[in-house]
C-alpha cells in the first residue's frame, strides 16, 4: 500500500471498500496486482469513472512502476489519451480482432485502419478536432454482435470507404511504416490522404 501511495497504509488495511475512494480503492486494487511480484500487470480500464485528477495520479503510478521495478503494463482501454500519455505500443481492435498495430507515434499520428481514422476523428481532443469548426466524427451503426460477423472486414458495414473487397477475408499484414493493419485498401487510402487533391474512387 505504502508502494502504491496510500498515506495512511494501516487505517486503509481496517478500513472496508465502501469507506475508500475511487482512486484509492484503485491503487488497493493495484498494490493487490503487484503482491505477486510480476513480470506483467494487466490494467483494464484503470481510469474509468475516476475524476481528471485521481486519472492523472493513477497514470503516474503505473508510469513510475513501469520505471521502478521494469514491471510491464497491458493497458486496456478507451480512451485514447491514455494511450497516448502512457504506452509505447498500441493495438486497436475491432469486433474481436486487431485491425491495426503499432507505435503509439505510427499509430495515433497517422492511422491507416478505417476504424482508427474514425477513432481519433470522434475523440475532442485530437488533431483538428479541437477547432470549434470541426464536427467530430460519428461512426454510423452498430458493433456486430458475436456470431453475426460478416465475412472479410468486420468494419465493412461501418466503412465510408468499403468496396467488394472488403467482403473477401482479410489479413493482418504488416504495414509499410511499421506495425500492422487489417484493410485491403490501407496503402491505397494513405495515398489519397498524402495527395489530397487526386479523387480516390470510393
Amino acid at each position: 500500500l505504502k508502494r502504491v501511495g496510500i498515506v495512511d497504509p494501516q487505517a486503509v488495511m481496517r478500513s472496508y471498500p465502501h469507506q475508500l475512494s475511487g482512486g484509492m480503492a484503485q491503487r488497493v486494487a493495484i498494490a493487490l496486482a503487484l503482491t505477486g511480484g510480476p513480470k506483467l500487470l494487466v490494467a483494464d480500464e484503470p481510469t474509468t469513472a475516476l475524476d481528471v485528477t485521481v486519472q492523472a495520479e493513477i497514470l503516474s503510478l503505473l508510469r513510475s512502476l513501469v520505471s521502478q521495478s521494469g514491471t510491464s503494463v497491458v493497458i486496456v482501454t478507451h480512451d485514447l489519451g491514455v494511450v497516448a500519455d502512457l504506452c509505447d505500443d498500441v493495438a486497436v481492435m475491432y469486433a474481436g480482432e486487431i485491425v491495426e498495430s503499432g507505435t503509439v507515434t505510427e499509430v495515433l499520428d497517422a492511422p491507416r485502419h478505417p476504424y482508427t481514422k474514425a477513432l481519433l476523428g470522434a475523440n475532442p481532443h485530437a488533431g483538428e478536432a479541437v477547432t470549434p469548426s470541426h464536427r467530430l466524427t460519428a461512426i454510423p451503426g452498430q458493433v456486430p454482435a458475436p456470431g453475426s460477423w460478416p465475412q472479410g472486414c468486420r468494419f465493412q458495414d461501418r466503412c465510408l470507404h468499403a468496396t467488394d473487397a472488403c467482403g473477401q477475408p482479410v489479413a493482418l499484414e504488416s504495414a509499410d511504416r511499421g506495425g500492422t493493419v487489417r484493410c485491403v485498401r490501407a496503402t491505397e487510402l494513405a495515398v489519397a490522404a498524402a495527395h489530397p487533391d487526386e479523387r480516390t474512387p470510393a
